[in-house]
């Protein structure tokens, strides 16, 4: 019915680390708080989960930023209503 569905399967829940206690914390991701990571477990979850980095391409340029925000709906009738103004010479309403 829903393209990708057998994709959720491989799906984990996310667990709210920020929300439980440090110690459940530590028993949930098998780590020693005095000693941390071995090199080889470090290792292991680097090749297993990939490095800590954000992705994406950065931020939107202003003019990106710019052309969204008049993108929208009503901002687009309000201009059409503003040049609408100035074509019938209604320069109050403009």
């Amino acid at each position: 019915m829903f393209k990708g569905k057998e994709k959720q399967a491989d799906v984990q829940p996310v667990k709210l680390y920020h929300i439980l206690e440090p110690d459940q914390v530590f028993i949930d991701l098998d780590v020693n708080p005095a000693t941390g990571l071995s090199t080889s477990e470090a290792e292991r979850r680097l090749a297993l989960h990939g490095t800590n980095e954000m992705r994406g391409g950065g931020r939107p340029s202003a003019f990106k930023i710019l052309l969204r925000q008049l993108a929208n709906l009503m901002t687009l009738i309000l201009i059409a209503a503003i040049v609408v103004a100035f074509v019938i010479k209604d320069w109050i309403e403009a």
